[in-house]
């Protein structure tokens, strides 16, 4: 866990959740550790240009398909991540950079919103990925 109080308390937060979700399966991934690729000019243009023209192109989207995947996968997101001036890491806006690109979330072509809309709150969640933060400093 390397000492950091914020992976302490997103360990703790997923053991408790374990505890009141026995059949739950979690999926870590530490960008911090294995950050993704930063996208640059030639991502964007194979991201959002027609198709992939080279194993460059292929192999950059590839990468861009697993964070896809999980996200999909994911019926809740835990995210423990540190602010450093009032923002987030570059490894985390890679990670999103890398899941906002056409054909990648969603499939059906319908959009996800992590925002919950006014009214109830169960039925605003009903079958949608459920926001929960937490901060400090």
């Amino acid at each position: 866990m390397h000492g950091s109080y914020r992976r302490q308390l997103t360990h703790t937060f997923i053991e408790h959740w374990l505890s009141l979700q026995p059949y739950a399966k979690v999926r870590n991934r530490d960008i911090g550790q294995q950050p993704p690729a930063h996208v640059n000019h030639r991502w964007s243009e194979t991201a959002l240009g027609p198709e992939p023209d080279s194993d460059w192109a292929s192999n950059a989207l590839t990468q861009s398909d697993e964070p896809i995947d999980e996200l999909l996968w994911a019926e809740f997101l835990v995210l423990g991540v540190p602010m450093y001036s009032f923002g987030i890491p570059s490894s985390l806006k890679a990670w999103i950079d890398q899941t906002v690109r056409l054909g990648g979330l969603p499939p059906d072509g319908n959009p996800v919103s992590l925002q919950r809309p006014t009214g109830s709150a169960d039925a605003a969640t009903s079958g949608r990925p459920r926001p929960c933060s937490t901060h400090r400093g």
